[in-house]
């Protein structure tokens, strides 16, 4: 940990370690462009060396919170607001933002809601969950995509991409970070807009992204301390990218 007069690096929280707590007290104060998150009052860096100053009272009240509980050592994977906003402050001064919006362009061409099952009962459930989803984005952002049966992969026309790179072009990094967080996650660019757009609710992105296992399950069984953490795990990373485009908006 180094510490540079009032000021704290904080930790690469994505190594997946667990590191030994050092602080007794989160919190926030109001800055120039926003609010500063605190440790033990001193000012926060992103590992970036970002000042950590988030963009509305709300993000920065919910962060220092994920702070505040954390015991005797940080679990970086019960911090899920901290590790997307850190991400996005640190998006604003690296070459990393054409990365992540490549990311969000591949699942795109190869989009989970795309997808069909030759089985007529569970491709009439696709349509049900999917088709919805899919209208959205062509209604909406003039987004076109295709359907694929089986296992060949979906035609996505050129024009959806350059749409979706238009779409992109005018969201801030926040937003940016929790597409790609949302699309990862859930194989899908299309549920991660529908969500983030707020067409899709949490509940409903998650069954989206579970389609495949729910059905698994439903033929082989569920096994406990596997399927039930993916599913949390998910719906974890699924709210904390909502979330964080929610508490990001300045009124």
């Amino acid at each position: 940990m180094k510490l540079v007069r009032r000021f704290l690096t904080l930790p690469d929280l994505k190594t997946g370690d667990n590191i030994q707590k050092f602080y007794k007290a989160a919190s926030f104060c109001k800055a120039d462009n926003g609010y500063q998150l605190l440790l033990d009052g001193r000012k926060i860096h992103t590992p970036e060396k970002q000042l950590f100053v988030l963009p509305t009272e709300l993000l920065a009240l919910c962060i220092s919170h994920e702070w505040q509980v954390q015991e005797k050592f940080i679990h970086q994977h019960r911090m899920p607001l901290t590790n997307l906003a850190s991400s996005a402050l640190d998006l604003t001064v690296t070459q990393f933002r054409p990365v992540f919006e490549a990311r969000v362009l591949s699942f795109l061409r190869n989009d989970l809601v795309c997808f069909r099952e030759d089985e007529e009962e569970i491709k009439t459930k696709q349509d049900a969950l999917f088709n919805p989803i899919i209208k959205y984005l062509e209604d909406k952002y003039q987004i076109l995509l295709n359907v694929s049966h089986g296992i060949s992969a979906p035609d996505i026309p050129e024009k959806s991409l350059e749409m979706l790179n238009k779409y992109l072009s005018g969201k801030d990094e926040f937003f940016v970070v929790a597409l790609e967080a949302a699309a990862t996650i859930s194989k899908s660019t299309a549920i991660a807009i529908a969500l983030l757009d707020e067409f899709v609710s949490i509940e409903k992105a998650v069954e989206c992204l579970r389609f495949e296992e729910n059905v698994n399950m439903l033929e082989f069984g569920k096994i406990e301390g596997t399927h039930d953490v993916d599913e949390s795990y998910e719906t974890m990373v699924i709210s904390a990218a909502k979330n964080l485009v929610r508490l990001s908006k300045v009124n």
